[in-house]
């Protein structure tokens, strides 16, 4: 009961009195029955309580002069005295995930939660780390794979614990460091040099991808070329390319290429297109050849000429040589047609067309360049070589540079009508390409249907000298007919130190 309550009975004890309503004895019984359960509120103030046994304690005609005075007094005393209230700290604390509260009122968190309020999970892995392909588990521990083991699998078993690989280096099931681009040694524990071995020419540096970077005027991988300062320059009109890549103009003309006419004068040459015969065409002795071609000029045409040769010389049939001389044409643009009648006595073989243009300026186009190949009905077979020795033709003889009697060939030349000419070379094996000095290519005149393959300019006859430099090379024997066809036989030859 508080306060106020109290005094109200007390005042209304005092009023009682006065009336004459209320009535007890020294015992004060009426003043129990009236308090009632405030009494407990007396034990918790003593000042009260002392007030209270006075009233308990007076005759009831005194009560009536002084409880107003002791009323007063009561409200003074006890308005000091409240009865004590004892909270709970837990009381407004919500511990999550099973937190409970403690006498700080804090919440005391579960293993795995943390915060005010146990509201954070904690990840049992956050600070482990596995080493070697190792996996965190759900109690933050390391699970190692076969052949490690430790704490974050940190300890290799097997060929590779005693193996300390460097650099990023990885050991394999053989105990061996593989090691990343870059790094060398048992234990990848050297840095390899990109630039090792590269050595650069004509002032080239090697960077650090180990590529030669090269200065002007070279290329290569090596910066071992010279780079041509003309290459992709097409100067006109009779202009040449320095060193410098610019083009030197004659009197008259100007421009970056010389294409600027200064003179006024017709300088652009015609131009022509052929249209047949087509390139590699086979042409029988007897028929006929069709030759077309179109001309333009940008002012006047005046005639053009085509040629037919063949592409050998020194032969026994030197196949067929046909000239058609100028002949006229005008305007900007013409059509040349012939109608060239081939022998019936030609020669087989390889043979060029040519053909050009020119104007009235005397300007002459670019010659246009055709081969064809002529066939005689009188002789379509080839010839052959049929090599004995050495007995496989693939397998190089080792020589000495010029050795006169190290490499021996024997063989049968064949023909079905008539033999014609040999002609014997050296080439190169990894280009095809000619090799020549005072002995070779050499060539011998043959006649009748077969003979030995009994030439040659070494010691015997049979020997051939080798090359006089250091390499790999074909001995190349081509066999023409009367006719000129023609086959061919290779035997390797490797000249060593």
């Amino acid at each position: 009961m508080k306060l106020a309550d109290v005094l109200v009975k007390l005042l209304s004890i005092v009023i009682g009195i006065l009336q004459g309503r209320l009535f007890a004895d020294e015992s004060g019984e009426i003043v129990e029955i009236l308090l009632g359960e405030e009494a407990t509120y007396f034990e918790t103030c003593p000042f009260a309580l002392i007030s209270y046994n006075l009233i308990l304690k007076m005759n009831i005609k005194k009560i009536a002069l002084t409880l107003l005075m002791l009323s007063i007094a009561l409200l003074v005393t006890m308005s000091s005295c409240k009865k004590e209230e004892v909270s709970n700290p837990c009381d407004e604390i919500d511990c999550l995930n099973g937190g409970t509260c403690n006498e700080q009122g804090e919440c005391a968190c579960p293993e795995g939660f943390s915060g005010d309020a146990c509201e954070n999970t904690i990840d049992p892995c956050a600070d482990v780390q596995c080493e070697n392909g190792g996996t965190c588990n759900e109690q933050g521990e390391c699970e190692c794979p076969e052949g490690f083991s430790g704490d974050n699998c940190e300890n290799a078993a097997g060929p590779c614990a005693e193996v300390p690989c460097e650099n990023g280096g990885t050991c394999n099931d053989q105990g061996v460091c593989e090691c990343p681009e870059g790094f060398s040694g048992e234990f990848c524990e050297n840095a390899v040099d990109p630039c090792d071995g590269i050595q650069c020419e004509n002032g080239g540096t090697c960077n650090e991808q180990g590529e030669c970077e090269c200065p002007d005027g070279f290329s290569g991988e090596f910066c071992e070329n010279d780079v041509d300062p003309c290459a992709g320059i097409q100067c006109e009109n009779g202009g040449t390319c320095n060193e410098q890549g610019e083009c030197e103009c004659p009197d008259g003309f100007s421009g970056e290429f010389c294409e600027i006419n200064d003179s006024g004068l017709d300088v652009i040459p015609p131009t022509a297109v052929l249209t047949s015969p087509n390139v590699g065409v086979q042409y029988l002795a007897g028929q006929n050849l069709y030759f077309d071609m179109t001309a333009f000029d940008d002012v006047e045409l005046a005639k053009w000429r085509v040629r037919i040769e063949p592409n050998f010389e020194g032969l026994p049939r030197e196949g067929w040589n046909y000239a058609f001389e100028d002949n006229a044409i005008s305007g900007t643009a013409a059509v040349c047609e012939k109608i060239i009648e081939i022998p019936s006595s030609v020669g087989a073989g390889s043979h060029t067309l040519t053909a050009f243009v020119t104007d009235a300026a005397d300007n002459v186009s670019e010659t246009l360049h055709v081969e064809i190949f002529l066939i005689n009905p009188a002789d379509e077979e080839a010839p052959s070589i049929s090599l004995t020795a050495p007995p496989d033709t693939s397998a190089p003889i080792v020589a000495d540079p010029g050795g006169s009697d190290d490499v021996y060939v024997t063989g049968l030349l064949e023909d079905n009508l008539e033999l014609g000419l040999i002609r014997v070379s050296y080439e190169f094996r990894d280009t095809g390409l000619e090799f020549t000095n005072s002995d070779f290519p050499f060539e011998v005149e043959l006649s009748g249907h077969g003979e030995e393959l009994n030439i040659g300019n070494g010691s015997a006859y049979y020997f051939y000298q080798a090359p006089t430099q250091y390499g790999e090379f074909n001995l190349v024997f081509t066999l023409y007919d009367a006719y000129n066809n023609v086959s061919q036989q290779r035997v390797a030859v490797n000249v060593a130190e």
